[in-house]
């Protein structure tokens, strides 16, 4: 983002940032022309970089280790962000229990229960609902890599997953 920002620096006020954030001041009538080229910028940028291939995880879990108590005494080591990742973990042998769908405005998200060795677990993917059209991914055994977290609701507590990749088992 910095740098294309800094590619647009013509038609701005002021701008700074990081890796993680950045932010600008323009004039209003300077709105569309830099909305044009940091468009460009962007479509440049996404035909020169290649997708992330690999995940850094932090452990392989089962879903029967996932339960309250150990959801919430995570929640402890919060608050995460850049210096404090949430853990991310990988689950293995993992199938569709029932039907996937997608929810959210235009069905961006992911929507599912997940099992794995008996044990289903509510899962979410926000913006992989997508993934509903990829042939077989939910006919068979998958890998998954998610956070896990305690999704309170009407003074009830579950286990939810919020699924940050997916691929047909040992793929």
């Amino acid at each position: 983002l910095y740098d294309a920002l800094a590619r647009c620096a013509d038609l701005l006020v002021q701008f700074g940032g990081h890796k993680a954030a950045a932010g600008l001041t323009i004039r209003r009538d300077q709105f569309e022309a830099f909305r044009a080229r940091f468009e460009e910028e962007a479509r440049a940028t996404e035909a020169d970089s290649a997708p992330e291939l690999e995940l850094e995880l932090d452990a392989e879990v089962d879903f029967a280790e996932l339960d309250l108590p150990l959801l919430e005494r995570l929640e402890g080591m919060a608050p995460f962000g850049m210096r404090n990742p949430r853990p991310l973990f990988a689950a293995g042998g993992v199938e569709a229990a029932g039907s996937p769908g997608v929810v959210g405005k235009g069905g961006e998200h992911l929507k599912l229960m997940l099992r794995q060795r008996g044990k289903v677990l509510e899962a979410i993917g926000f913006g992989l609902g997508g993934l509903l059209g990829e042939p077989g991914l939910f006919q068979g055994k998958m890998d998954v890599a998610f956070h896990a977290g305690v999704n309170r609701w009407r003074g009830r507590a579950k286990v939810q997953i919020e699924i940050k990749a997916l691929r047909p088992a040992g793929g």
